[in-house]
């Protein structure tokens, strides 16, 4: 389904716009409220936690590389 680096950009995009949906539209999923909480949340948030993470080593990483701010 995700494959490639083209992949990865969608399954981030996937995921943001999941956590989007369910902040903007909650009240389509009120209903589901317990399965949500219990079995989407943790995981998406562990996701998003993850790219987060990720994201600020890549730019620590390329600070590093180009010199810029040296001592951050």
């Amino acid at each position: 389904m995700f494959e490639g680096a083209g992949g990865s950009e969608e399954f981030v995009h996937t995921i943001f716009a999941t956590v989007e949906a369910i902040v903007q539209h909650h009240a389509m999923i009120i209903d589901h409220c317990a399965i949500v909480v219990d079995h989407l949340l943790p995981p998406l948030a562990a996701l998003v936690f993850s790219l987060v993470g990720q994201c600020v080593q890549l730019v620590r990483n390329h600070i590093h590389v180009s010199g810029v701010l040296s001592d951050y």
